[in-house]
């Protein structure tokens, strides 16, 4: 756990998935973490409604995810916090990754890929 609030390591782990990824947006897994990177279109960011949505599925998950904005690895936020992802103020077009304690890879797999998902469908927002 103390790796995942050191910067560099961070860093390293975001560089190596976007290299191996090539936009694909698939989940990694990248030393002892799962990551998936997604980006949001959402024209509005994402308040309150669609942070909601991402903490439904995210809460299904019993291991840790956190979430970093890409540009702020310092930060990494709790994903299954209300509070902590509105702290994000990710807005349109903001790249983040999550990141999956690898206690269940299987289910870490299928939770991203439901969170993938979300962010594909505006997170039910037309």
């Amino acid at each position: 756990m103390d790796e995942l609030f050191d910067a560099s390591a961070l860093e390293r782990v975001i560089k190596e998935y976007d290299t191996i990824d090539e936009g694909r947006h698939e989940f990694l897994e990248i030393e002892d973490w799962g990551v998936m990177h997604l980006i949001i279109k959402n024209p509005l960011g994402l308040h309150a409604r669609p942070s909601t949505e991402v903490c439904k599925i995210t809460l299904r998950y019993q291991g840790g995810i956190y979430i970093i904005k890409k540009g702020s690895a310092e930060k990494a936020s709790d994903a299954k916090s209300i509070s902590s992802l509105l702290l994000l103020a990710a807005d349109f077009d903001s790249n983040l990754y999550f990141f999956y304690d690898l206690s269940d890879p299987e289910k870490a797999r299928k939770n991203a890929h439901e969170l993938k998902a979300l962010f594909e469908g505006n997170f039910g927002i037309p």
